[in-house]
């Protein structure tokens, strides 16, 4: 990353491995609270998000083309309300690429705006962005990949003890007392 022409969203992103893929789209109630659950532990500030519908695909006995190293298995969410999105990179078992090069993350394909998963330990199964090992959530409905703690420009947010606060150049800044 980053790529010219290539959007992805890339929970593991190798040239030639065989998988297998299981896909589905919802809008059931139990799997929209789960990815509901998911973003507020990660952006809490974003309290007027509830999903509409997810996008599911989960690959399976993931292996690297004529190498015995393992299997991995690994999910990517998609959730939207429609006006925000969301994604959660799941990591089951990563038994192999870790270190090897392989890349985890999201391409917008502009050729400049990409997010590639920090991974400080080199494990996707033990590192995180939200204090989860094995889970990765961003947001991406704009132009940039947002981290949990990063914001949009004219988001609103109400703090715990109540306080309003607003999104101005990228950082939550309190405007009533």
């Amino acid at each position: 990353f980053p790529l010219a022409d290539v959007a992805a969203i890339a929970p593991f992103w190798e040239v030639g491995f065989s998988n297998i893929i299981y896909y589905q789209e919802s809008s059931q109630w139990c799997l929209l609270e789960k990815a509901y659950v998911q973003v507020q532990q990660a952006f809490s500030s974003v309290w007027n998000f509830f999903p509409t519908h997810i996008f599911t695909a989960t690959w399976t006995v993931v292996a690297p083309v004529m190498q015995n190293l393992g299997l991995n298995t690994f999910q990517a969410v998609l959730a939207t309300d429609g006006n925000m999105s969301f994604v959660a990179l799941y990591y089951y078992t990563i038994v192999w690429g870790n270190r090897d090069g392989v890349i985890a993350g999201l391409n917008a394909g502009d050729g400049t705006t990409f997010e590639v998963v920090n991974t400080p330990s080199g494990s996707l199964l033990m590192d995180s962005n939200i204090g989860i090992p094995g889970v990765y959530v961003y947001r991406v409905d704009q132009f940039d990949v947002l981290q949990p703690s990063e914001c949009y420009n004219g988001d609103l947010s109400i703090t715990e003890m109540g306080l309003l606060e607003m999104c101005v150049n990228n950082t939550w800044t309190r405007i009533c007392a």
